[in-house]
């Protein structure tokens, strides 16, 4: 079973004011470390998307980025669901059974996580998603055959109207809430989890 993992880190992290994908995280960087999550994990091929601030990212992340796929995502301004559709773009030339989704800011997925997503997809599923709470989390899975659906797609809420409309369906991997759901999104939030 083929199973790619799909990272979305082309944000611009303006409350920032600077690409927190670089910010020091354990002995390595927020994006480093989840890089480094999913190597661990076992998935067929690793897909890092980046946009706003890429020529930084990629020459302070040299080492992890050259054990994976970068993909650019020049339409980073359109939101993440932009980078969503150009990953997939890429992914989907690339006979890949499963889709895993996650995002660059959330460390805290951790690759006893990621690897419980790849050994279900023996019970051939439609769509897992992390659950916590009975509520959908991060991060989600889904089959092939969601790539030109979801590619071609206009949500108005992005992949959350995807989420949600299969959620009720999906098979469901229970996920504590500070890896489902933490991301790194404020300096005040970078500050109170970042230890040196």
């Amino acid at each position: 079973m083929k199973v790619v993992s799909l990272i979305l880190a082309a944000g611009e992290a303006k409350r920032f004011g600077f690409p927190k994908q670089i910010l020091p995280w354990n002995n390595s960087t927020i994006l480093g470390t989840v890089i480094n999550e999913s190597l661990e994990s076992g998935f067929s091929d690793i897909f890092v998307v980046l946009g706003a601030h890429f020529d930084k990212i990629t020459k302070k992340l040299r080492k992890e980025l050259s054990r994976v796929h970068v993909v650019k995502n020049d339409n980073w301004q359109n939101g993440m669901f932009s980078s969503v559709k150009k990953g997939l773009t890429v992914v989907k030339n690339l006979s890949a059974d499963y889709i895993l989704i996650q995002l660059g800011d959330m460390p805290f997925i951790t690759s006893s996580i990621l690897e419980k997503f790849i050994k279900v997809t023996v019970e051939n599923p439609n769509v897992v998603i992390a659950s916590e709470n009975n509520k959908p989390a991060h991060p989600y899975m889904f089959h092939k055959k969601f790539i030109n659906e979801i590619i071609s797609a206009n949500y108005p809420m992005g992949m959350k109207n995807f989420i949600n409309r299969e959620f009720p369906d999906s098979l469901k991997i229970e996920t504590d809430k500070q890896a489902a759901r933490q991301d790194i999104d404020t300096w005040d939030i970078y500050k109170k989890f970042f230890t040196r």
